[in-house]
């Protein structure tokens, strides 16, 4: 089995959610396409065509390259601010007990002096998405390619993940912010715990689904799944009494 930390990510939500997602594609929406256009702006090519990007690969309109405009200024802040050298979309890979482990790093190099892995955010806010993430799963990245890049040796200990995030609005300059998540062996091996949770439910041949009305209704797989489903039509009571 081949999995990706996105894949892995969706596990620790719910088990039938990681295997939906090895088997259903999610639509790219706008502010994906956004942020591939941005990547290449900031770090070069990676065989995306940006007009396809842009524009479904129709004749871009005004407001769409006007957009674009806006993305080239940010790339040229970006740039200016972080001082990078080394290696963009650096794929990597490594096995464990059988399972195939892939990734694509944004960027593996020095970073304002420093070796990272680092990660480029295109992100509608990030006071409001970022500054409120608390959990493991939000973080998953940091920990997965730290791995995979240690097992497969391509560093000899555990680096500096950075997120990069810039916040897509109108301004004329971005707001960029970066997010250092430090990792260690303890953490290593919390993530190797997952993996085997991933080889035992493959070794039963199930991954149960485990419905929840908050999680179930934010998962993007909800469409191919009978029990989210039936949990999400289900009515909600408020006592008023009880809010804050």
């Amino acid at each position: 089995m081949v999995v990706h930390q996105s894949n892995i990510r969706h596990l620790l939500n719910c088990p039938k959610a990681f295997q939906l997602s090895l088997e259903s594609e999610i639509t790219r929406s706008r502010e994906m396409a956004d942020g591939l256009i941005l990547e290449q702006l900031v770090f070069g090519s990676k065989g995306n065509d940006i007009e396809e990007l842009l524009s479904n690969g129709k004749k871009p309109t005004k407001a769409q390259l006007e957009r674009l405009a806006r993305f080239e200024r940010f790339a040229d802040a970006i740039r200016k601010r972080l001082k990078f050298g080394g290696y963009p979309f650096m794929k990597i890979g490594t096995e464990y007990k059988g399972l195939i482990l892939e990734g694509e790093m944004d960027f593996f190099g020095v970073l304002n002096g420093e070796q990272v892995i680092a990660d480029l955010k295109f992100t509608k806010s990030i006071d409001r998405i970022w500054m409120t993430k608390t959990r493991k799963a939000d973080f998953l990245q940091a920990v997965a390619y730290n791995y995979i890049a240690k097992k497969s040796e391509l560093i000899k200990g555990y680096i500096p993940f950075v997120y990069i995030l810039v916040q897509n609005d109108t301004s004329e300059t971005p707001l960029i912010k970066l997010v250092r998540v430090v990792v260690t062996d303890a953490d290593a091996k919390w993530f190797e715990s997952i993996l085997d949770d991933i080889i035992l439910f493959e070794t039963y041949g199930e991954f149960p689904a485990e419905p929840n009305e908050y999680k179930c209704a934010k998962c993007p797989f909800i469409a191919h799944c009978a029990e989210g489903k039936s949990v999400t039509k289900e009515p909600i009571t408020i006592e008023f009494g009880g809010l804050e």
